[in-house]
């Protein structure tokens, strides 16, 4: 049986998804809107890209914190910089009150146009630069930089770590897949991925019977290329088919849904417990 689609509204301004989402997309909790309205809004020119973004700030900037840089799924692409926050919890995860109390940081969100995506150069190379741009007004622990996207945002975590590979401090992926160019760039970066076995829209593997790749590297792919370093913290949990429908309730493809759960905190606490040094060490 085919499964039934809907356009779905926030209900915050009206805002829709950027295309027809599956009825059992995630929704965002009352909680993520409270936690929208403390997100400052900005506009970043770089080359010939407006860049759309929000920002979170701590309440005591007095000492240098960490940064977290979101990249949001397609679903929530435009230029009405709100969407790709108000729409799924997981993008203010880390302006949780508790979680600020125990890891007060910065949170930076841009947002990508239509026609545009986080892989592609110019994208790419605006995020940084927006980032950059974001140490220069901001009292930011430069060796705690981290970075997270699902789906799109995905693609666009991979792509800034295969461009920038000695610049974040640790690195999630969710439901994400990359081209297979320049993998052992990300060996850089401490990273740990998350995607559901039964994704339909981004696929764990893209091998075919053959054994070869069809297009991208799913995660699954990723991992089996490039496991195996003893030196290097990369991490790979694959949630089994239904896994996603049983325990939240949701689509296959919103594995973000875990991040933002009681489920995610061992991964969120191993984002911060990473510091960028030389030798990649943990920051506690």
């Amino acid at each position: 049986m085919k499964q039934k689609e809907t356009e779905q509204e926030s209900g915050e301004g009206g805002l829709r998804y950027s295309f027809t989402v599956p009825v059992d997309w995630d929704k965002p909790s009352d909680t993520n809107a409270v936690r929208c309205r403390e997100f400052k809004k900005g506009s970043f020119s770089h080359m010939s890209l407006e860049v759309p973004y929000r920002c979170f700030e701590p309440k005591d900037k007095s000492t240098p914190l960490p940064l977290v840089v979101f990249l949001h799924g397609a679903d929530t692409v435009g230029t009405d910089n709100l969407s790709h926050i108000a729409f799924h919890d997981v993008a203010t995860i880390f302006a949780d009150e508790a979680w600020q109390e125990k890891h007060p940081c910065y949170v930076l969100a841009p947002q990508y146009h239509k026609g545009s995506y986080w892989s592609l150069p110019e994208s790419a190379d605006a995020v940084h630069a927006l980032v950059k741009a974001f140490l220069k007004k901001h009292s930011v622990d430069r060796h705690r930089i981290y970075i997270y996207g699902f789906s799109a945002g995905g693609v666009g975590v991979f792509e800034q770590l295969r461009r920038f590979p000695d610049f974040y401090a640790a690195a999630i992926p969710i439901c994400g897949a990359t081209s297979g160019k320049e993998l052992e760039r990300f060996k850089q970066t401490p990273i740990w991925m998350l995607h559901a076995a039964d994704d339909s829209i981004v696929r764990i593997s893209y091998l075919d019977e053959s054994g070869s790749w069809i297009m991208n590297l799913g995660s699954r792919d990723i991992y089996e290329k490039l496991k195996g370093d003893p030196e290097w913290d990369f991490r790979y949990t694959e949630y089994p088919e239904g896994y996603m429908r049983t325990h939240y309730g949701v689509h296959p493809h919103c594995s973000w849904v875990i991040l933002s759960e009681k489920e995610g905190a061992p991964m969120r606490e191993w984002l911060f417990s990473w510091k960028k040094t030389f030798r990649r060490k943990r920051a506690v």
